[in-house]
């Protein structure tokens, strides 16, 4: 995992991990500033609005249900469990 996602949250520096494992082009970014809005994110990662995801659907492993959570709210893993990302 790259050293520079030591000070992120657990779950971004899992995703991050998993993306670099499966040889994912692309590193998650994180903003620095609070983004109320799927365009105050846009505007400040510097991308159009069509760039920004709004919302993930992740499967979960036990039963291989979709399980979708909308972006920008923080999210308990409590009741989805252990999501897969391959």
């Amino acid at each position: 995992m790259n050293d520079t996602h030591h000070d992120r949250p657990e779950g971004f520096q899992r995703v991050a991990a998993r993306l670099a494992e499966l040889k994912h082009p692309h590193a998650p970014q994180f903003l620095g500033t609070a983004a109320r809005t799927a365009q105050e994110a846009a505007d400040v990662l510097g991308v159009s609005l069509g760039q920004i995801a709004k919302s993930v659907i992740f499967r979960r492993k036990s039963d291989d249900v979709a399980v979708p959570a909308l972006l920008f709210q923080q999210i308990s893993p409590a009741p989805v469990g252990q999501a897969s990302l391959g």
